[in-house]
């Protein structure tokens, strides 16, 4: 006989366990442990004025935090607006960056998308947004999100832009700055009379060890609770 937490029970039963848990990793977990969650949410409050995608602009967020390890992302939602005439060729990049430059200034890339086609919105108080989903992006709870528009001129009728959203229901960010990348540097803005952070959405997971842990936590306490309801045999 073992013991399990004061538990005690036979070589047998530990050894079944042993095999459920090895046999389980290679499953698929259940929908509980591994249910995606919204980890960064700022879609729900206009502020403007907007910010013209002139070359690469974004913002810093910061998730909430997982019980342990990292997130890894799923889906990832922004959000645009702007006025520009359909030719088929408007596209948008996004970019993440963890925040390991000097100052703390976006550095190491993360993820690229690759050119997401984008349309003109019908007004700027309903913005367009690109969904990119069955993302497996492993980020730091603080990263830098950034877009950069294709197609476009960048002048008045032919531009888009991202718009002051705030504050975020989910996570945090600060109001007071965002990320502009101009002429092969990084430059942190300010918008003078709103909050500096713009429309977005974060989807995730736990990383893939916490979650196979996790698994098999459920598992193993799924398995000794039915040993304690079962009938003992006499």
């Amino acid at each position: 006989m073992r013991r399990v937490h004061g538990i005690a029970l036979p070589a047998r039963l530990l050894s079944g366990l042993a095999g459920v848990l090895l046999t389980s990793l290679a499953a698929p977990a259940p929908a509980q442990v591994i249910a995606e969650l919204d980890v960064y949410d700022n879609t729900t409050t206009l502020e403007g004025p907007l910010t013209d995608i002139d070359e690469e602009v974004g913002d810093e967020i910061e998730l909430i935090p997982p019980a342990s390890g990292s997130w890894t992302v799923t889906e990832f939602e922004v959000g645009y607006v702007g006025f520009f005439p359909e030719d088929g060729d408007e596209e948008m990049v996004v970019r993440f960056y963890a925040n390991d430059g000097p100052g703390g200034e976006p550095g190491t890339l993360l993820y690229q998308s690759a050119p997401e086609p984008i349309v003109s919105p019908e007004s700027f108080s309903a913005p367009e947004s690109v969904v990119l989903t069955g993302l497996s992006v492993v980020v730091p709870l603080d990263f830098t999100w950034t877009v950069e528009t294709m197609g476009l001129s960048n002048t008045p009728g032919d531009i888009a832009s991202v718009s002051s959203y705030g504050p975020p229901t989910v996570g945090s960010s600060d109001e007071t700055q965002y990320w502009r990348y101009e002429s092969g540097g990084w430059f942190s803005s300010t918008l003078l009379t709103d909050k500096s952070n713009f429309y977005a959405r974060v989807r995730a997971l736990p990383e893939p060890g916490v979650l196979a842990s996790a698994v098999a936590g459920a598992l193993l306490l799924a398995a000794l609770r039915r040993r304690r309801a079962a009938p003992v045999q006499r």
